[in-house]
């Protein structure tokens, strides 16, 4: 609220060193460019920490890439629970980050036989 305020006022004074402004009066013209001013970059602002929440996202999704890779490139849920329990407290947690890697054509599902019994684990792709 306070800044297009303060926008103005420094338009305002910049007209008057130029000798535009004679008067010590805001004239609405003076105004509306400070609304749109601060406008521009409310906007701004907001484009900004979207791409730096999305280069965090890529970031949490790149890491989880090169931990998969320093573990010969497959992994299942489990050692992703087991890696980093704060981040996958559970299985479902782990199965869905590795899901966004899937879907982001980065690995497959395969299912492996181990004494006979089957589970899923996580293969990046080369």
């Amino acid at each position: 609220e306070e800044h297009p305020l303060r926008f103005a006022l420094i338009f305002h004074c910049i007209k008057q060193a130029f000798g535009v402004a004679q008067d010590h009066f805001i004239q609405a013209d003076t105004m509306q460019s400070a609304i749109e001013l601060t406008e521009w970059f409310k906007n701004e602002s907001q484009r900004i920490h979207s791409l730096i929440s999305f280069d965090e996202q890529k970031s949490g999704s790149e890491k989880l890439v090169e931990y998969i890779r320093s573990k010969g490139g497959c992994v299942k849920p489990r050692d992703l629970q087991r890696s980093n329990k704060r981040r996958f407290p559970t299985s479902s947690v782990a199965v869905a980050a590795l899901d966004e890697l899937a879907m982001a054509g980065l690995g497959v599902w395969r299912d492996q036989k181990v004494n006979g019994r089957t589970s899923k684990q996580f293969q990046l792709n080369n």
